[in-house]
Order: structure tokens, then sequence, then C-alpha cells
């Protein structure tokens, strides 16, 4: 019997290993090497701030997104399916440049290309992690982050256009940065929680977003605002989300080695008997 016991924690101990393995491997894929950077910008709807002044654009008031073409990709040269599009792009509120706010847009990959489609509600995560609200003139920022995966199948003849949407918004000081302190867009509900009080309508997708370009044309994003990176397969993208459908085989395994080692323990017990 206390053989039997073994043989079947061990079998269990291999089992538990082997589910380890392919949970650990199911993590976030990781950025790996930069593919492209400084897309061409193109701001659709009217343009409400000169890019001139700012050594950028803020699209804001009538402006209704902004696309990213990136061209020249060598697809063949990518590993993988897929790759991630990373945005370092400025986010703020009204016309009095509150900092720290997070922000919601929608993300149409392939935008203006016949193979295309949406993401809705990408989170611009503001850098400050504990979504203080502050007025232009206090200690917060204006970059965000966010990131998206994109199967390379849609870098059609080397180009990949990106847009951003944006809801227009009413040119106002309303309401003032201290009522959205420490109001975070709640993320875990469908559609997402947006805080009250804290942009026009109260829809999130009506922040101004700045996007710094390389000269005084305008017409080119600055190194980092919007770049495209390979990612380690390891993390899982590409794989089931179903993890137990994933282990079925392995587990199938290890249910067999744990039956023949209990049968093989039984039989050799009862022979013994026997004798």
């Amino acid at each position: 019997m206390k053989m039997t016991r073994s043989y079947l924690a061990f079998a269990m101990v291999i089992l538990a290993a082997i589910s380890m393995l392919f949970i650990a491997s199911s993590a976030t894929a990781s950025p790996g090497a930069l593919i492209a950077d400084k897309p061409t910008i193109t701001v659709q709807g009217t343009e409400d701030f000169d890019y001139g002044a700012w050594g950028g654009w803020w699209i804001r008031g009538g402006s209704t997104g902004v696309a990213f073409t990136f061209t020249g990709i060598n697809t063949a040269a990518i590993p993988g399916s897929h790759v991630r599009v990373c945005f370092n792009l400025g986010v703020t509120n009204h016309v009095n440049g509150e900092h720290g706010l997070d922000g919601l847009v929608d993300i149409t990959v392939g935008f203006g290309q016949p193979l295309n489609y949406a993401v809705a509600n990408v989170l611009f995560d503001n850098a400050d992690p504990t979504n203080h609200v502050y007025l232009m003139t206090g200690p917060g920022s204006y970059e965000t982050t966010a990131s998206i995966l994109v199967n390379k199948n849609y870098i059609q003849a080397g180009t990949l256009v990106i847009k951003v949407h944006r809801h227009t918004d009413v040119k106002d000081n309303l309401p003032a940065a201290p009522v959205c302190q420490d109001k975070p867009i709640d993320m875990s509900t469908t559609p997402p929680t947006v805080p009250t009080g804290c942009y026009d309508f109260d829809d999130a997708h009506t922040v101004h977003i700045y996007v710094a370009t390389t000269d005084a044309s305008g017409t080119r994003a600055a190194s980092g605002e919007v770049t495209i990176y390979t990612i380690s397969e390891v993390g899982g993208v590409a794989l089931p989300v179903d993890k137990l459908g994933l282990l079925a085989p392995y587990i199938g395994l290890a249910s067999t080695i744990t039956v023949a080692t209990v049968a093989a323990a039984i039989y050799v017990k009862r022979k013994k008997e026997k004798q």
C-alpha cells in the first residue's frame, strides 16, 4: 500500500510540474526588438491646436482622431505571428490642461486598408499610478502608455496604419481638476466604468491627445511616440486561452502513468500475498 501511495504521489508531482510549466508560459508577452518608429501623422477632423508652437499636435475640439502610418516593414523578418504596437502619447482634458488623467480611445488596425478591424476602449494609462489629477501648473504628467497586439497579416505590402479615435469635446474649463482626484477608470466592468465629473459628458473618449513631432512640419511623430516591436511567442499570445484544453494531452499522459503505476503496484502486492 505504501508503494502504491508513493507511485501515486510521484505521478501527481509530474502532473503538477507540467501544469505549472504551461501556466507560466501563458504569461503576458514582452516587447522584443524594435521594428518601426516615427510614423507619419494624419489628423482627422478640425485640428484645434497649431503644432508649430508646441512641437507637436494637440488633437482636441473638433478632431476625431489621428492616424499613424508605418511603411517599409519587412514582415518576412518578423518572428512569430504577432507584433506589439506601443503608444506613449500625452492625454489631458478641457482647456485648463489637466495633468494625470487616464483616457479611453478606440483603435482601428489597418485604417483605410483592405484588411482592418477595430479595438474598443483601449486604456491610455497615465504615468502617475495614483490617478491624481492636477491643474496645468501642478506636478502631474500628461504622459500615458498603452499597447495592443497585432497579427502581422495586417501589415499589408509593408504598411500598417493605426488610427486612434476620440470623441469631440466642448472647449470649456469645467469641471476643474480637483473634482477628478483619485478616480481611475474601472476596466473590470463591461463597458468600463468612467468616474463622473471628470470628462466632458462623462465620456473618457473626449480626452485631448498630444503627439510630439520630429520637426515643425508636424508630419512625422517623434521617436518613441508610437512604435512597433517583435514579441516573445513564449508569452502565449498565439496559444489557446483555454489552459485545460492546452494541457489535455499531458493530463491524459499523466493519468495513464498514474493508472498503470497503481495497477502494477496492486499486482505486485497481490502476487506477494499469494506467495
